[in-house]
């Protein structure tokens, strides 16, 4: 983050700028900032308050002004109580928060992500999309990334399926899937019947019924058939 000079380091052998310095006047993002050690935390701090921090191997003392940009998937708040991450630093950071949800708690960004993996030609059967939001994405949206591209190459053409993701997901999920179907009103009934010349078979599997099920509504919006 800070760079270095020539020789500091065995195989360095010329100058380096750093992240802070090469960002000055600018913006700088940081990823995974729970991940930065105790020796890394105590450094951003001091660049944070003060705005000044050292190349490694010069005792020549540099400013910068940066406006920092940080993420994290890491949970601070229990980080700082097991002592893994500094109160002082999360507080310097935390000017502005924005918590965006884990992909499990928003299931309706699912679709709209996978199209936008597939660059807008993503094809799947309703079964499937109910599977992919039955699991939990423990890895969140960059998982669902991973398991698209792998779904991209093992895809033998057409409509995706399950088992091109290679995901965890038992294929009885698909077996479980249940499509919910509209109600429909009297005039779809009698409008479906009328262009199937009154079959109730046709018109039910149209409607996505079974002949029952159309006959117990033809019952209840009393709509007599044509002999």
């Amino acid at each position: 983050m800070f760079g270095a000079e020539a020789g500091a380091y065995t195989g360095i052998n010329k100058r380096r700028i750093g992240r802070f310095e090469a960002a000055d006047g600018g913006t700088l993002f940081l990823d995974e900032l729970g991940n930065l050690s105790a020796t890394g935390q105590a450094k951003l701090l001091r660049v944070l308050q003060t705005g000044e921090f050292e190349r490694l191997g010069s005792s020549e003392t540099r400013r910068c002004k940066v406006r920092v940009i940080s993420a994290t998937n890491t949970n601070l708040e229990l980080a700082i109580k097991k002592g893994e991450f500094r109160e002082d630093l999360l507080y310097r950071l935390n000017v502005f928060e924005l918590k965006v949800p884990p992909l499990e708690e928003r299931k309706e960004d699912i679709l709209p992500l996978i199209h936008h993996f597939f660059h807008g030609k993503a094809q799947l059967d309703d079964s499937v999309l109910h599977a992919l939001r039955c699991y939990s994405w423990p890895g969140n949206v960059r998982e669902l990334e991973n398991a698209c591209q792998r779904a991209q190459i093992l895809n033998e053409g057409g409509k995706l399926q399950l088992k091109d993701f290679g995901l965890p997901i038992d294929e009885a999920v698909i077996d479980s899937y249940k499509p919910v179907i509209a109600e429909p009103s009297r005039e779809v009934i009698e409008m479906v019947l009328k262009q199937n010349q009154g079959v109730v078979a046709q018109a039910a599997r149209q409607l996505g019924f079974s002949r029952q099920a159309l006959y117990r509504r033809l019952e209840k919006y009393k709509i007599e058939l044509n002999s």
